[in-house]
């Protein structure tokens, strides 16, 4: 029995807006889909070494700012645990 392949939509974006003279403009994207795989064949993918780094900002941009609530708060133990709880995922990082 074949399996049609699926996939899974999982982004489509659409803008409006006002051109310079007024007038209306409208762009759009095609539609991001991807194929839809079982849990194993996605473990077994490389990592995209790009995505990996990118993500890794993000996460430390998060760190930081949860970190620097907790100062401003003036929970200043409460900023150190945040930040050495991400040292710690971060220490083989380049």
């Amino acid at each position: 029995m074949l399996r049609r392949r699926r996939r899974r939509e999982v982004l489509s974006v659409a803008v409006q807006a006002v051109g310079k003279e007024g007038e209306a403009v409208e762009l759009s994207s095609p539609v991001l889909s991807l194929p839809v795989v079982s849990a194993e064949a996605f473990a077994a993918m490389p990592q995209d070494e790009a995505v990996a780094r990118r993500l890794l900002e993000v996460q430390f941009a998060q760190a930081s700012s949860q970190a620097r609530g907790h100062l401003l708060a003036g929970d200043v133990d409460a900023a150190k645990r945040t930040l050495v709880a991400f040292e710690k995922r971060v220490a083989d990082s380049p």
